[in-house]
C-alpha cells in the first residue's frame, strides 16, 4: 500500500494524501454499494448506470478542480486534496458497482488477479483457461488506458480528467440507452 510507503517516509509520498485517497475510496465504495444494494436481475443494469452517473459527477468535480493545477505551486493548497478525494470517490463507486455486477474476470483495479487467472488456468497449469478472450481484453484495455492517461497527464492533469470524464459519461449514456431499449 502506498500509505505504508508514505509512513516509511519514501520521498514523494504523503501520509495525508494517501489517507485522503483511502478514506475517499471507501466512501465512494459505500455510495456504489448502497446504489447496488438488493437489486434484482431486472434492475441491475439500470442501477449500475445510476452508480456510474455518480462516478461521472465526481469526475466532473475533479475536472473542474484541476483547472489551472500546478503541483509545484500548490504544495500547501486544498486543491490536491480535493482532486484526490473526488477521483477516489469516483473509483470507489465504480469498483463497488462492478463488484456487485459480478462479471467474471472483469476487474477495475486488480489487474494482477486477471493475469493470475490467465496463468493459473492455462494449459501449462493443466487448465482449460475459461474466458481467456475476456481476460486478455481486460489486460489490453487497462494497459492502453493507462498508457493513454500517462501521455495526457504529462501535459495536463485537467485534460486527463476531462477526457476520463467524457469517456465515462459516454459509457454511462450508452448503458442508460441500453436500459431503454
Amino acid at each position: 500500500m502506498i500509505l505504508a510507503f508514505a509512513t516509511a517516509h519514501v520521498p514523494g509520498l504523503s501520509i495525508a494524501y494517501s489517507l485522503t485517497a483511502l478514506l475517499s475510496f471507501l466512501v465512494g465504495a459505500i455510495f456504489g454499494g448502497r446504489i447496488m444494494a438488493r437489486v434484482g436481475a431486472d434492475s441491475q443494469i439500470r442501477r449500475a448506470a445510476q452508480a456510474f452517473l455518480l462516478e461521472d459527477v465526481f469526475l466532473f468535480g475533479a475536472s473542474l478542480c484541476a483547472i489551472g493545477y500546478k503541483s509545484d505551486l500548490l504544495e500547501h493548497s486544498f486543491q490536491p486534496f480535493a482532486l484526490i478525494a473526488l477521483t477516489a470517490l469516483a473509483m470507489g463507486a465504480r469498483n463497488s458497482t462492478v463488484r456487485k455486477l459480478a462479471i467474471p474476470d472483469l476487474t477495475t483495479t486488480v489487474l494482477t488477479l486477471t493475469i493470475t487467472g490467465i496463468g493459473a488456468d492455462s494449459s501449462f497449469a493443466n487448465g482449460n483457461n475459461p474466458r481467456l478472450g475476456r481476460r486478455v481484453e481486460a489486460v489490453v484495455a487497462m494497459f492502453l488506458g493507462a498508457a493513454f492517461g500517462a501521455v495526457i497527464i504529462r501535459y495536463s492533469i485537467s485534460a486527463a480528467l476531462w477526457i476520463g470524464t467524457a469517456i465515462s459519461a459516454l459509457c454511462c449514456a450508452a448503458l442508460f440507452r441500453s436500459t431503454r431499449l
